[in-house]
């Protein structure tokens, strides 16, 4: 499930970058400088950038003080903490997130990105994420190669591998300006562009100084289903932006070390943290700290002392293995969390409130009043928001009741819900694609049909199928059992319908001129016949269905792909391939996915076991819910055959 959704979209200008104004380093009232403190870490990137321009905060673990780089030529040389190490530490379940798309949002480029990368991933037993495998897909508007924000770019994309190992990455680069900085708008646009690329997580390892106007910059970080976590600085005490703005996820940092306790870890806040409360920004309605009247940075924390850094591989002009902190470790860290827990989590960080975190107790990052602004205790405070992330910490969705099994158009059959196993067509050839699926009369198994009009036995259906000596129109779209249980109708996409088993006799429409092409079938609620629908959601009878159907004055989204009937029987769900839904018959009103952005295209649609809500199925196997079916669904760790194009429930 890790190919990566793709769309047409509006290509932004990310180019947008007003001529550089006098530059100042990024800091405000209440910041603490940690660059004449820290001796032993030095950042990545350019310090002093134009106002409204954003720096990067990755900072490189340092061999002596004021000294070069960490460097070697393994991971185990450099001393950092790897994948296992941060999954353990937050208690990271990394069997989900396929399907999800969790974009890196930098400046510049990082040529080596791509290669980097995955010398991480195979170093570390992750598998590929390459292009060819659509697992990583990189958008470049025009930025050259910057050296400090390759280090940057391997960070970001190596903690989304760390977090969730499955999921796809999106890596979008913002042009620089001649002071190797970005505008703050030119990073929204960046973050806009990979919404609109299919990203459901977004991480900024980056911020500017707060600003007069920012809260006007608000609302294009407001994305209904996704979720934008932000890396809050790393000059100690102080505010920056994007993490002030109360639509994101305000990630601190924390110094990560090894301990003999139950959790097997202890944390204190990281002197380098960025926290405070916003001089510009409102008081969300889920944060209750009394100190802070407006909007109070952070929401949560991890590692992020360079001195307890991650591993990192990065080849562009640097040595490859080195040593990473800052709180752009967290922000990527924690998009992977929220990509690979498929949590509802939405677009701001309410859902972290009241959550069960590692509570950070000591630790600070400054001085300030109060003093919980820049110094860690029980509850919630600055440096460390809410604590650090837990297993318990993330509403998960609940598990998907009852199975379905999922085909693909090479006969490909997975497992999803309660299926249990996965599925095996025995050793035939099968011809090619299928595109259908349906149960026996039994209910013990299942016939596969392909484009051709070939039927293939699945389970228990036992044998082979055959239309006889039945010449088909082609390609077969579709496949539907028969009122009395004892065969089954083909559908082709000119309309043609032929006999399958007990079927007997053709099938035909009289003297309906179709729209075409027809895109599946669905038996009327008696029983006694069949309605078609076209890709224009055109629907048309078949035996005794009677008249011509009609969604009235409805608009509808194309093509439409598939056709549900409602849990009473009275009416019908068409289903787009961008997810829209839209009622025939008795169904009443329109169908809805809420604020669940949907991998596309949506290839079919089955109703839920309890006959409340439906599941709609992408053609990578990403199954999202509609109506009551409850939570996302997950395939677990199947890599799955592609394209996806059909599921049926169990038995």
């Amino acid at each position: 499930m890790s190919a990566m959704v793709r769309r047409p979209v509006i290509i932004f200008s990310l180019a947008l970058i007003a001529a550089p104004a006098p530059v100042l380093a990024l800091g405000g009232s209440n910041e603490t400088s940690l660059a004449s403190s820290d001796s032993l870490s030095a950042p990545v990137c350019s310090t002093s950038v134009a106002p409204q321009h954003v720096r990067c905060f990755a900072r490189a673990k340092l061999q002596s003080p004021y000294g070069p780089r960490v460097q070697a030529a393994t991971a185990n040389g450099a001393g950092g903490y790897g994948p296992s190490d941060l999954q353990g530490a937050y208690g990271i379940a990394t069997g989900g997130g396929r399907g999800q798309t969790v974009a890196v949002v930098d400046v510049a480029d990082d040529p080596n990105a791509e290669a980097d990368l995955n010398v991480y991933r195979a170093n570390y037993g992750l598998g590929a994420c390459t292009t060819g495998n659509g697992c990583f897909r990189k958008v470049n508007s025009g930025g050259s190669a910057n050296a400090g924000w390759a280090t940057e770019i391997s960070l970001d994309l190596d903690m989304v591998s760390a977090s969730c190992p499955n999921c796809s990455i999106l890596l979008v680069e913002v042009p620089q300006d001649s002071t190797g900085s970005a505008s703050v708008q030119a990073i929204i646009q960046g973050v806009t562009l990979a919404i609109q690329l299919g990203a459901g997580e977004v991480s900024l390892s980056l911020g500017s100084s707060e600003f007069t106007g920012e809260t006007f910059e608000d609302s294009q970080l407001s994305h209904a289903g996704v979720t934008i976590t932000v890396a809050s600085g790393d000059s100690g005490y102080g505010t920056s932006y994007p993490a002030s703005s109360p639509n994101v996820i305000a990630v601190g940092g924390t110094a990560l070390h090894r301990s003999s306790n139950t959790r097997g870890w202890t944390e204190t806040a990281w002197s380098g943290t960025g926290s405070g409360c916003s001089a510009f920004e409102a008081k969300p309605a889920w944060q209750s700290d009394g100190g802070c009247g407006n909007r109070t940075d952070n929401d949560i924390a991890v590692v992020g002392d360079p001195q307890t850094g991650v591993s990192v591989y990065d080849s562009y002009q640097s040595g490859g293995w080195g040593v990473v902190g800052g709180t752009s470790a967290g922000a990527p860290l924690m998009a992977g969390i929220v990509a690979v827990s498929g949590a509802a989590v939405g677009n701001d960080a309410h859902s972290l409130y009241g959550g069960a975190a590692n509570d950070v107790v000591a630790g600070s990052n400054g001085s300030c009043s109060p003093a919980y602004l820049c110094t860690a205790g029980p509850g919630y405070d600055g440096p460390t928001g809410v604590g650090t992330p837990t297993a318990a910490l993330l509403p998960h969705a609940p598990p998907p009741t009852g199975g379905y099994w999922l085909v693909a158009s090479d006969g490909g059959i997975f497992p999803f819900g309660n299926a249990g196993g996965y599925g095996s067509t025995g050793g035939q050839h099968l011809n090619q694609p299928i595109v259908g699926m349906a149960r026996t009369p039994s209910a013990h198994g299942y016939w596969l049909v392909a484009s051709d009009g070939g039927i293939f036995p699945f389970g228990d259906a036992g044998g082979y199928g055959s239309t006889g000596n039945v010449r088909l129109n082609q390609p077969i779209v579709g496949m539907a059992p028969s009122s009395d249980g004892g065969g089954y109708w083909l559908v082709a996409s000119d309309g043609g319908i032929f006999p399958f088993g007990d079927a007997h006799g053709y099938g035909s429409t009289g003297n309906i001129h179709l729209n075409k092409p027809i895109v599946g079938m669905a038996a009327t609620p008696d029983g006694g016949g069949y309605w078609l629908v076209a890709s224009d959601g055109g629907i048309f009878p078949f035996g005794n269905a009677g008249g011509y159907g009609s969604t009235g004055n409805v608009r509808l989204n194309k093509p439409i792909v598939g056709m549900a009937a409602t849990p009473d029987g009275a009416g019908y769900w068409l289903v787009a391939s961008d997810g829209g839904i839209f009622p025939f018959g008795d169904a009443g009103g329109y169908g809805s996915t809420g604020n669940v952005r949907l991998n596309q295209p949506i290839v079919g649609m089955a109703a839920s076991k309890d006959g409340h809500g439906y599941w709609l199925v992408a053609s990578d196997g990403g199954i999202f819910p509609f109506g009551d079916s409850g939570g996302w669904g997950s395939t677990g760790n199947m890599r799955l055959n592609q394209p996806i194009n059909g599921m049926a429930p169990t038995p």
